[in-house]
């Protein structure tokens, strides 16, 4: 199990959704707090068979989907990346050379990567991907973009997909594949027949201003440089825990996280706890991190129960400290100040554990099993470790 959790973050299990649309909306909505006028004018990344972006949440500029946008003010071209909800940016794109349609934005509706797919698939083609990659299996390619072909009235919003050598074009507005503007062997072309609900709208900034709206915590609270978050060190606890734990199971993780998920990170005992059942000792054994340093060490409290929790799962890959801290503050801003004008100052127990049976009553809430939570004060917070979405708070 310790080597599945360690190949973990290499890529995301198909069940969870992450298209090119899935996180649209809080994309341009960090686009434009900074620059107003910033409009969507590509997309591009790398998706497995049902359209969701292949990426580890932990370098979402590296391989989740890129979002390009262009700010007419300043004259700027923008990136944002985003892998499984969490959003990275803007940064600024350095382009030598800018295309015809590259600064026309991409408005109205236009289809997802998962339906482009299923245009392709529409069309007579049978897709298969590599023998190489995540799964054995190579990723599709995908762009979305305004074609400037004189045989289209106004530059159309196409999705290109990429198989080996093949390059494939879906109209995203009709869903169509079309077979005059592939590189080679569409096979037939023919109109597709996906629903009203597969297409994408690209948001007014009227329909940003609740997604702003709920960032705006997160705006307000002040900047501060990367810090020691609980999965900074992980593949060198779990490499650790291969060699000095054989056998050993992924419990829990336990430390006292700042207002930005961060644990301090001093000395001994300082960083993160990670807690590994033993079959071999048949106990909770304790592994610490802190800044490159891992080591064994005894623990007061153990937050782990073996009636109550369960190991780790090594899919779907659990999000980091900071950005489940990020999912508390955008619906419970205030819970992480002292008072007194003492904001964003306080340092709390924060916990990732996987429970046997959900702690909520919420029938809602009962397939949530892997969460982050956080002790502050009389009452304990608990966020979603798979999406960092904040569920709910309750006394212990």
């Amino acid at each position: 199990m310790l080597a599945a959790l360690a190949a973990a973050g290499a890529s995301e299990p198909a069940r969870y959704r992450d298209t090119a649309g899935a996180y649209l909306k809080e994309v341009l909505a960090a686009a434009r707090e900074e620059y107003p006028d910033a409009n969507l004018v590509g997309v591009t990344g790398r998706a497995d068979r049902t359209g969701s972006v292949v990426c580890d949440p932990q370098s979402p500029a590296q391989d989740g989907w890129h979002y390009h946008l262009y700010s007419a003010e300043r004259d700027a071209f923008l990136l944002i990346a985003e892998c499984r909800g969490y959003v990275v940016g803007p940064m600024k794109e350095l382009r030598s050379t800018v295309g015809a349609g590259e600064r026309v934005p991409i408005t109205g509706k236009f289809f997802d990567s998962d339906e482009a797919l299923k245009a392709v698939a529409a069309g007579g083609v049978v897709l298969e991907p590599g023998g190489r990659g995540s799964g054995g299996k190579r990723p599709f390619g995908f762009t979305l973009l305004r074609v400037d072909d004189a045989r289209f009235r106004d530059a159309p919003v196409f999705w290109e997909v990429r198989s080996g050598d093949a390059l494939y074009r879906v109209n995203g507005s009709t869903h169509r594949l079309e077979k005059d503007v592939v590189v080679r062997d569409p096979g037939a072309s023919r109109e597709g027949s996906a629903p009203e609900s597969g297409m994408v709208a690209v948001p007014s900034w009227g329909d940003l201003k609740s997604t702003a709206a709920a960032r705006a915590p997160l705006a307000s609270r002040p900047r501060k440089p990367k810090g020691y978050s609980a999965r900074k060190d992980f593949p060198r606890v779990l490499e650790y825990a291969r060699r000095k734990l054989p056998g050993a199971v992924l419990m829990g993780i336990d430390g006292i996280a700042d207002a930005w998920g961060y644990a301090e990170c001093l000395g001994a005992g300082d960083g993160w706890a990670y807690y590994f059942y033993s079959r071999r000792t048949r106990a909770i054994e304790t592994v610490w991190a802190c800044r490159g340093e891992v080591h064994a060490g005894g623990g007061g409290f153990i937050p782990v129960s073996l009636d109550q929790h369960q190991p780790v799962p090594p899919a779907p890959v659990f999000i980091d400290s900071d950005r489940a801290m990020d999912g508390l503050l955008t619906s419970r801003h205030e819970v992480m100040n002292e008072g007194m004008g003492r904001y964003y100052s306080r340092r709390v127990p924060m916990r990732l554990l996987s429970y046997k049976a959900p702690p909520f009553s919420s029938p809602e809430l009962w397939k949530r099993t892997l969460l982050w939570e956080a002790q502050i004060g009389t009452k304990v917070f608990y966020v979603d470790a798979e999406t960092g979405r904040f569920l709910a708070e309750k006394r212990p």
